[in-house]
Formats: C-alpha cells, structure tokens, sequence
C-alpha cells in the first residue's frame, strides 16, 4: 500500500495518524556518543575530505553503511524557506543564516544536517549514495533476520499500513541507545532503549523540517532514499520511537529530512 503526502493538510494527518498511541511517554535518554553508538571497536572509519569530518560506518548485507546522520553543510538555509529545486541545507532548531554558527550547535553536533531531496541525491561524499527505496528495506529484513529481536513479518499490509513492503519487528535493532522518547510498546525504538543498536546502525531520532517548522525530535527520524514516486514526492525511510519497525513512505522534496549514505 503507497502513502503519499500530498499536501500539508495531508502531511499533518499522516503525522499524527502515526503517532497516535495510547502508552504514557517520558522523556527519553539525553545524547551520550558512548552509550549512542556503543564500543569503537565495532566500527571501520570513513573521513570526508570536503570537511575533514570523520564518520563510523557498518557493513548490513552487501553494503557498508554510514552509522551517523550526514554532516556536511556548505551554506545554510534559512528555515522558513522550503524549495523543491534549490539546495537547502539547515540544523534542527537553527534559525539564522551563519554556516559556522549553526555548525557550533548542540544539534549539529549530534544530528547532522537536514536537506531537502534536490540537496540530498548530490551530497553523499564522493564514491557513497543515497540507499534506494529497496535497499532501506532490505536492510530492514537483512536486521531482522540476523538479529531476530522480536521478528515477525507483516504479510497482511492492511494491518500496517505505513509499510509499503514486508518489513520486520526490529525497530530497537537499527535504533541507538540514546534519546529515544521511552515507549511501553515491546520492540520499539524507545521501549527500554539503553538495550537499542544491536546492529550498529544507530538511528537517531533527529526530527525533520516541514511547512510548520522543525518537528518531531526525540520521536521519529525520517533518511532520504534516492527513489522518486513522482515529480513532486520522493520515498523516505522512517523510524519512530513507538514503533516496532522501520517504514517507507511518500514525502514532499521540498521537506527536509537526515541522510544515511552507502557506499558504492
């Protein structure tokens, strides 16, 4: 089944379709780059040469994965200014137009930049990429199957309808440790989350950018594919913190969301 969000009236219902849930939340777990992403040891290193940053990276399946949300930002953009066609680069709750600025932010630091979809199929660094729709979901099978916390597969698409392909209860297993809002919803991101990451993935929970501002941090995280369902949408994964699996959806290019590179 294909969600698209049309228009902002359409955004808004999705929303809060998906974060409709009955469970009391308490704030989650503040950032810790140890308890994030766990022992060193289980990551290779890959540097940036356009700005000497330097990010932990994992292997799932076939390809070797960026584990950190892209940080690479030439220009800002201010944030009430969205655009399909142009590059736009911003930081969760920055609203200035300074570049160095908004790199001496708390959630640049931890969170990386969000891009809109014509910035983010031409920023991966040279030799990486945005993952395709099915490679977003392949991932999340490759996880579930190895890792097989709380694995079950949704045949009936009818009853998730937020997936738009069979995806898999291993939402804690791409999920870090950190900042998730706690969930009573076993198997999800913020359900116990100091137990999160098995995979090294470490998805964080960075929010996004739409019409009415910055929204949804500590909740959801949504990573660009390189896929387009149309002129106007392009396909997004998504993870969020009451919730017992990833998804793909239909998003506006001109929303601004993380990005995951692959390597080529």
């Amino acid at each position: 089944m294909h969600i698209t969000l049309r228009n902002i009236l359409q955004v808004m219902v999705a929303l809060a379709i998906f974060f409709s849930c009955t469970e009391e939340v308490e704030p989650g777990l503040e950032y810790n780059e140890d308890l994030c992403f766990g022992s060193s040891d289980s990551y290779e290193m890959f540097l940036d040469t356009r700005d000497s940053i330097e990010y932990r990276t994992i292997q799932i399946g076939k390809h070797v994965w960026m584990s950190e949300n892209l940080k690479y930002m030439p220009e800002i953009t201010a944030h009430t200014s969205l655009n399909p066609n142009e590059e736009c680069y911003y930081v969760y709750d920055y609203s200035g137009t300074d570049v160095n600025e908004a790199k001496s932010t708390v959630y640049y630091s931890q969170l990386g930049v969000l891009y809109n979809y014509e910035t983010a199929v031409n920023v991966c660094p040279e030799g990486w990429r945005l993952p395709t729709k099915d490679e977003w979901t392949e991932m999340s099978k490759i996880v579930g199957r190895s890792l097989n916390t709380g694995y079950e597969a949704y045949e009936n698409l009818e009853d998730n309808p937020y997936d738009n392909d069979t995806l898999f209860f291993m939402a804690k297993d791409i999920a870090s440790a950190c900042m998730w809002l706690k969930s009573n919803v076993e198997n999800s991101a913020g359900y116990s989350p100091n137990s999160n990451n098995k995979s090294k993935l470490s998805l964080l929970p960075g929010g996004f950018l739409t019409y009415n501002g910055f929204s949804s941090l500590n909740e959801i995280g949504y990573w660009w594919t390189s896929d387009t369902e149309n002129n106007d949408h392009a396909w997004v994964g998504s993870l969020a913190y009451n919730k017992k699996s990833t998804g793909v959806i239909g998003a506006n290019k001109d929303l601004s969301f993380s990005v995951r590179c692959i390597k080529e």
